[in-house]
């Protein structure tokens, strides 16, 4: 096995390293359009890299989901692994903002119908990111270990290529870094806040 300078003595290798270091969970047709390597070239340097230790991958359905191993914890990669699809991630996202809510609930502010909710719960449940509950004669979610999501999704935010969810959590990030503030923040970003929670959730029930 050789030592990490000579893997990545190749531009292109370099290239294509960094590119997964910075957006870890990627796939190979992801990192080949923005990057701008034909695919068959491509797969040979992941192939490479993956053979020298420099990046590991992981089964998600038809995909194969690349990351840099010296960067990323299991943990990490479970709940990258899964915000790369979209409703997922704005399961987790209303989850964080309105922690315990019924399936119709959910299914209601996401405008997805209730089978692809429950089909999405039943798959985060399986992977032990959330948790359900019984509330009355109701079944509701929760996020299983919020503190630690959270922590995931500020970390990892620019990798997900998405202006809005940037925004998201770097209003959680000052949250959690000004907690003194929190009530002047929230008066300041008020307009910007409600105008990003109604991007994600088209019919709010928390109004």
């Amino acid at each position: 096995m050789k030592k990490k300078e000579h893997v990545l003595e190749l531009e292109i290798r370099r290239l294509i390293y960094n590119f997964i270091l910075k957006h870890p969970g990627v796939y190979l047709r992801q990192i080949s359009r923005q990057l701008q390597i034909p695919k068959t070239t491509l797969d040979y340097h992941l192939r490479y890299l993956n053979k020298n230790n420099l990046i590991s991958d992981k089964k998600d359905g038809e995909y194969l989901r690349y990351f840099a191993d010296e960067k990323i914890g299991v943990y990490e990669k479970k709940v990258l692994n899964i915000i790369r699809k979209k409703t997922y991630l704005h399961i987790i996202l209303f989850l964080s903002m309105y922690h315990k809510s019924s399936r119709q609930e959910i299914a209601k502010d996401l405008d997805k119908s209730p089978s692809t909710i429950y089909s999405c719960l039943k798959k985060l449940l399986e992977l032990d990111i959330i948790q359900d509950f019984r509330d009355k004669k109701i079944v509701k979610y929760k996020l299983k270990n919020e503190k630690d999501i959270d922590k995931v999704l500020i970390k990892y935010k620019n990798s997900l290529l998405d202006k809005w969810v940037v925004f998201f959590f770097d209003y959680l990030d000052w949250i959690y870094s000004n907690k003194h503030i929190l009530i002047f923040l929230a008066k300041y970003n008020e307009k910007k806040i409600l105008q990003l929670i109604e991007d994600i959730f088209p019919n709010p029930y928390h109004g």
